[in-house]
């Protein structure tokens, strides 16, 4: 079975509140019902790789966490939202 991998970073209860405020502003403009997903689906997609089997899970998760060891956490300044996939 082929999974949907991408490398994300989860949101910040606080920024999740701030988003879902803006999204029953957004439904609001709409003549007919819109879903959004669940906030605590909410994520920043870093990188999409693609599809790969399950095997490829674990050694992706070795590697990205060797690589956020070496880092400090990224100060992130959004200018837009947007949705997806397209």
């Amino acid at each position: 079975m082929k999974l949907r991998l991408f490398i994300a970073l989860n949101l910040p209860q606080e920024l999740k509140e701030k988003i879902s405020e803006k999204t029953r502003e957004l439904a609001a403009l709409f003549n007919f019902p819109i879903r959004f997903l669940k906030p605590e689906n909410w994520h920043l997609t870093i990188s999409f790789l693609g599809y790969a089997d399950a095997g490829a899970v674990n050694p992706i998760l070795r590697a990205l966490e060797g690589a956020a060891e070496k880092t400090s956490a990224p100060m992130v300044e959004l200018a837009s939202l947007d949705y997806g996939p397209s």
